[in-house]
């Protein structure tokens, strides 16, 4: 190979190599000035300066404090019972050859109705037999008076001096005193075969419906033979459950002349309660429920099924019907309805000071239910009540108020609106 020919094959090599110490001080150069520029805004940039974070204190709701009278309402769970019930059986043997009309199952009765009647032949004739008796007796009395007054005359014509006894002989007066008891006896027997006469017809006791029956014309009875269940109509009776602790609100009657509380009636299965009774406590049962360890408390209601026109519109009661009831208690004269949910732990009240605080305070409750409680002490008229949540409550934090409640403290002197003690409750 010839020194050119040699010399034409380096320049290539000579070529791209310094091609690529070209690119590479390029490369480095960029590369220096951006860790130069980087250097440079790192130096001279501004610092992030620590700011003070702005108050925001929660927003509440509020509602000024009134004291004022309110009745004590209790709600309550029954069932309705009745008030009088008997087994009716017979006091004679007999035939039944006659019943009502009405002498089924829901067949009404008013006092003295016949129900049924037995065979009375029989009994007819013991009475006319035992009448003949009677005869027989007064007129062996009216002889037995007539030889005593001929004895007296000879005890008077022979004047001899005898003894008691001797003279009670002689004046026949154990005669006269057989005939007297003879005559008795007879009319005993008469009254009693009168009476069994009366009683081969049977009548209701009391205004009454019919429940059930356990005979039917033709059958045979005997003394203390089943015949009917009847259910008196005038009342029924309420048994209702009521916690132990709520009797003392409640008016319950010690004698028949005093009237228990109120009590409204509403039946379970009348969602709307458009329509309701209106019964009085009677009587407080003298135990407590086997289970749920409750108070029993008696309501009277007056014509249950609406026999009477003016009830014709009113829902029935009938037996054995779950009902719920809301009992009128007796009157407070000073204290605060609050809401279930402006009480917190430790029976205390959220308030709200005059300078916008959250104040925890410990309040007297006398008494509540599901929906509101009633608070006799511990708050002063006027105050502000915090009706809201608040996520941490710390006594003493600041609070705003909403704008709805601002305007509302504007107008603290108004009274706020009586809220009803049960749910549900209607207003009569």
């Amino acid at each position: 190979m010839t020194p050119e020919q040699h010399s034409t094959q380096n320049r290539p090599e000579k070529s791209k190599l310094f091609v690529f110490f070209v690119q590479l001080f390029l490369s480095l150069f960029v590369l220096g000035c951006a860790i130069a520029l980087a250097a440079y805004y790192l130096k001279t940039s501004q610092k992030a300066r620590p700011h003070k974070r702005k108050s925001n204190p929660p927003l509440v709701k509020t509602q000024s404090v009134h004291y004022q009278s309110h009745q004590i309402q209790i709600t309550a769970m029954g069932t309705v019972i009745a008030a009088k019930k008997i087994n009716l059986k017979s006091r004679v043997k007999g035939e039944i050859v006659n019943t009502s009309d009405e002498f089924v199952p829901g067949g009404f009765f008013k006092k003295g109705d016949e129900l049924l009647s037995i065979d009375p032949t029989d009994y007819k004739l013991i009475v006319l037999q035992l009448q003949s008796d009677v005869a027989k007796a007064e007129n062996n009395l009216l002889l037995e008076q007539g030889y005593q007054r001929v004895a007296q005359r000879e005890f008077d014509l022979l004047g001899q001096g005898v003894t008691e006894t001797e003279k009670t002989l002689m004046l026949r007066q154990p005669q006269l005193a057989i005939k007297k008891s003879e005559l008795a006896t007879a009319r005993a027997k008469l009254n009693q075969a009168e009476l069994n006469l009366l009683r081969t017809s049977i009548t209701a006791p009391f205004n009454a419906v019919l429940q059930s029956r356990s005979t039917n014309t033709g059958s045979l009875v005997s003394e203390s033979t089943p015949l009917a269940e009847l259910v008196e109509t005038d009342t029924f009776w309420l048994e209702l459950t009521v916690p132990v602790s709520q009797l003392q609100w409640i008016n319950i009657p010690t004698t028949k002349d005093q009237q228990g509380s109120t009590v409204t009636v509403f039946l379970q299965n009348d969602t709307k309660e458009k329509t309701f009774r209106t019964g009085h406590v009677v009587r407080l049962g003298a135990g407590l429920q086997k289970e749920g360890r409750m108070a029993i408390v008696y309501v009277a209601v007056s014509d249950p099924l609406c026999l009477l026109p003016k009830n014709k519109n009113l829902p029935k009661l009938l037996l054995n019907s779950f009902i719920h009831a809301v009992i009128d208690g007796i009157e407070l004269r000073a204290v605060v309805p609050v809401k279930r949910s402006s009480i917190h732990d430790n029976n205390t009240l959220w308030l709200l000071t005059d300078k916008n605080n959250l104040e925890i305070r410990p309040v007297k409750i006398i008494t509540g239910n599901r929906d509101q409680f009633l608070v006799s002490s511990g708050i002063s008229e006027g105050e502000t009540l915090i009706i809201s949540g608040l996520a941490t409550p710390v006594d003493g934090i600041p609070l705003r108020l909403t704008p709805t409640t601002q305007n509302q403290s504007a107008n603290k002197n108004e009274p706020v609106p009586k809220q009803p003690t049960t749910s549900g409750e209607k207003t009569r």
